[in-house]
């Protein structure tokens, strides 16, 4: 039998229904653009609050347990608390790039950059470090963990990561057609453990791994998703409106 999920939408393009036979009904309401309470197949509601700038700052389950978020004047997510009162809390550099996260625990995570913003260390709560190194592009070639053992990641002149070898030597290699669609992975022992055909939109039409286990994927003229084959055989068609909204899946 097949197993047929719909949504429906309203008339901003939001979701406001998605049934399935097999979960039952999920339901969302908005306001102002927001999504503010969504109702689960068990009938459980959850009611979503925010502030003045439409930042979410509360989820509320049907019990009145609630988690808060808090941000700062730059909009940046600083703690999420849940119900219990168990807090993390982030802080941020004026790049906006994570400096600490604190768990609820009190256990501490930190992060240097260089100038340019790319990630250059990270020490855990155990004041483990792991260092990371990049070339004059800006592209990461080198990881070293606590214990000094190196990843090293190699590129082409397009700039595309073609090698990772790893701290035993081990080397896996990626390949690239002209589009810059990967076409393949090969490991260190020269076995291929993915490959992957597109269509000629580049749209992703084919991955097996190295057990020959294959996926496909069909298009329509649009290039949207019409249908998805599992390794096993089992195919999942997709139908649109005629906005492009996602209508209907069908497991077979």
């Amino acid at each position: 039998m097949s197993n047929v999920t719909h949504y429906t939408y309203n008339n901003d393009k939001q979701v406001v229904s998605k049934t399935s036979p097999r979960q039952g009904v999920t339901s969302y309401a908005y306001a102002n653009g927001l999504p503010i309470r969504v109702t689960d197949p068990e009938g459980v509601v959850y009611t979503l609050g925010y502030d003045a700038a439409s930042r979410l700052t509360s989820i509320t389950d049907a019990d009145n347990n609630t988690t808060t978020l808090t941000y700062d004047g730059v909009d940046r997510l600083t703690s999420v608390t849940n119900p219990l009162g168990h807090r993390v809390s982030m802080t941020y550099n004026s790049r906006n790039n994570l400096l600490t996260f604190t768990d609820a625990n009190g256990n501490i995570t930190q992060r240097t950059y260089d100038g340019n913003g790319n990630l250059i260390s990270q020490i855990n709560a155990l004041g483990q470090q792991t260092r990371y190194e990049y070339d004059a592009e800006e592209r990461l070639i080198r990881v070293i963990d606590a214990g000094s053992a190196v990843t090293q990641l190699g590129y082409d002149a397009s700039g595309r990561l073609i090698s990772i070898t790893n701290p035993l030597g081990q080397t896996q290699t990626l390949e690239y057609d002209a589009a810059d669609n990967l076409l393949k992975r090969v490991d260190a022992f020269g076995k291929r453990v993915m490959s992957l055909n597109y269509d000629e939109l580049n749209n992703l039409t084919e991955v097996s791994d190295a057990l020959a286990n294959r996926s496909t994927f069909d298009y329509d003229a649009l290039s949207r998703l019409v249908q998805s084959t599992d390794p096993v055989e089992a195919a999942t068609q997709f139908r649109y409106d005629d906005i492009n909204r996602l209508v209907e899946s069908v497991d077979a």
